[in-house]
Order: C-alpha cells, then structure tokens, then sequence
C-alpha cells in the first residue's frame, strides 16, 4: 500500500536526520530494509567479511523485535497487579508480538527472508503458547511452503538459498545429541558459561560459512573466509545493543528524548563497520571464482543434503 511506502519513507529520512552521517545509512537499513544509502565501499566490506546478513531484514532483525516486544508487553501487564492474576501474561505478550512482527515485515517491504522470519517467529509464538517444541524442520519447511506458495520464483534466487540453508544449518546443529550436551546449562562460573555460548557461536559460524559458501560463490562469485568469527561480535551488538537502542530512540522521540539512545546505536553501527573494514584488511579475506558450472553447485548442495542426512540418521541411532 501506498501510505506503508509513505510511512516507510518518512521513517527513513527521520533516522538519517538523528543519527551521523556515517551510520544514519545503515541504521535506516537495519529498521525498514532500505540499503539505498549505503556506500559502495561498506556494502563491499560488510559483503566481504560475511556480516551483509545484518543488512537484509531476516531472522536476527524479527527476533530482535518479537523478543523486544514480547519483554515489553509482559513486563508492563506485570506492572498492574488486576490483569497480571486475571489474564495469562505470556499469551497476551504472545500475541503483541505476533502483531509487532507481521507490521514490521510488512514496513521492512515483506522481502522474502522477512516473510521467512515472520512465518517462523508466528509458528515459535505458537507453538509456546500451546507446549510443543517450537524450532524444528517442520518449521522451516512449513515456511519455505509459504514463501514458495506466495512466489514460486524465489526458490532460484539467492535470497531464498542463503537465507533457508542458513537456517536448516542452525536448526541441524543445534539438534544433534553432542551439541546438545554442550549446550547443557550447568553449574559452573560464570565465565565457563561465557566461553562455553561464544564456542557454541563460533561452531554455528563456520558450520554456517561451510554450507553457504558455494551458494554465494555459485550466485555472486565471491565469498569470505572470517565471516564466522566476524559474527561472534557483530550479531550480539545488533541484537542486544543496536535495535534495542533504535527501538527505544523511536519511542522517546515521541517525547523528545531519544537523543541519548540514537547515539548509542550510532556507537554501535560505527563498532560494526569498523570490523567489517578490519576484518575485509586480512590477507586472503575474500576467495574468488570466476564461474561454476551448474553441475559442481548440484553436486555440492546434493553432498550438504547427504552430510546433513546422514548426521540426522547418526544422531537418532545414538
């Protein structure tokens, strides 16, 4: 609709007015999708070091906003002491965030990986309110049926590749038994804790890098190699730090106070580039390959699929 570009429009120009110069661009980017303003030079450095997912409105961005959401709707119903004994806190905060992630798909312009999340965050959201088990394959294929029922054409396009491949690598990782086991909460210091979540990141960056590095060399002829460890600071910072700051800006500026929280999403951009930059400076940063054949992509996504099978056969007989 018309005024959703409007609104979409109006959004834009008031985060590039709030924040600096060299951040208000990718701020807008991280809010409703719009890369327009964006340098060349950041777009290739964030493309180069494997963060140019944080640009993409996709499943960190509709996390960050249903979990945002969803603390905010039930620590404030937690406040009133009527409703907190009368209604069921969680469901109703539930549902806020349901409606958040379908308005904020459908202003970040419904591109495909945001169609994606936003089936996903609606199926989480339920399958919580009703006690199943809410991140499994049947999700993501219950997904890419709806993204592909709507635009058939998207599966040959490389947002749709990258963003599921993705995905299923998370959702296959995190099932197996040993990762599971690793994951475990025991315990220990808090520090112990610490190292044990940023190994668990690490593994789920090279896994992931594993597995999309011949798609984005198959589509776009390029691919970095320190994407994972890249990752382990940008995608904490984005979603604990960046959006929570821009959120919180958006809702004080109705007061005139965001000024303090547009700055401190402004650090945290500047924070991001500067790694993108740095890392895109190490030697043999980026692998090239100048073309491939249909034939070689085929058989590398055929042995993913027989790896990914396999490993589930394996982790069901243990």
């Amino acid at each position: 609709p018309v005024w959703l570009a409007e609104t979409r429009t109006m959004l834009g120009e008031h985060i590039k007015d709030q924040m600096p110069v060299e951040s208000g661009a990718m701020g807008v980017a991280l809010i409703t999708g719009d890369q327009g303003g964006i340098s060349e030079n950041d777009a290739q450095a964030m493309r180069d070091s494997g963060m140019a997912h944080l640009l993409s409105i996709s499943g960190l961005h509709v996390t960050a906003v249903v979990g945002f959401l969803f603390l905010l709707c039930s620590r404030t119903l937690a406040l009133f002491p009527s409703p907190a004994l009368r209604v069921p806190i969680p469901l109703i905060a539930a549902a806020g965030a349901a409606f958040g992630a379908v308005g904020y798909t459908l202003l970040a312009g419904a591109e495909v990986p945001t169609v994606r999340s936003c089936v996903a965050a609606l199926l989480v959201l339920i399958a919580l309110a009703i006690g199943r088990e809410a991140l499994t394959l049947r999700l993501i294929a219950f997904g890419a049926l709806v993204v592909l029922f709507v635009w058939p054409e998207a599966m040959a396009g490389p947002s749709f590749q990258l963003s599921f491949a993705a995905v299923a690598t998370i959702v296959i990782l995190h099932e197996s038994p040993w990762m599971k086991r690793w994951g475990e909460r025991l315990e220990a210091p808090v520090g112990i804790r610490i190292g044990r979540g940023v190994v668990s990141l690490v593994i789920t960056g090279i896994a992931i890098e594993l597995v999309l590095a011949p798609i984005a060399l198959f589509h776009f002829h390029r691919t970095g190699i320190y994407g994972a460890l890249a990752n382990v600071i940008a995608i904490p910072l984005t979603t604990f730090v960046i959006m929570p700051a821009q959120a919180l800006a958006l809702i004080a500026d109705t007061t005139g106070l965001g000024g303090p929280f547009w700055w401190l999403a402004g650090q945290g951009i500047s924070a991001i580039l500067f790694i993108a930059h740095y890392v895109n400076s190490f030697p043999a940063s980026v692998s090239m390959l100048p073309a491939m054949p249909l034939w070689g992509y085929l058989a590398m996504i055929a042995g993913a699929l027989a790896s990914f099978t396999t490993a589930t056969i394996a982790g069901l007989l243990i």
